[in-house]
């Protein structure tokens, strides 16, 4: 359900959910997969910026 909504892999969801499980406890499972869209979201903007600059 994660990955549909993000067009993130299966494979990288399913490491955010055992990352933030492993950092965070039980809250983690919720937390891993935000970082994840969060972290997608700013390297696409850091990549738009760097592409403008260009």
């Amino acid at each position: 359900m994660i990955g549909q909504r993000t067009n993130a892999s299966p494979l990288l969801v399913f490491f955010a959910l055992l990352g933030g499980a492993k950092l965070f406890g039980l809250a983690g499972l919720f937390i891993g997969p935000v970082a994840l869209s969060v972290t997608a979201v700013l390297l696409k903007f850091w990549s738009a910026s760097r592409d403008a600059v260009r």
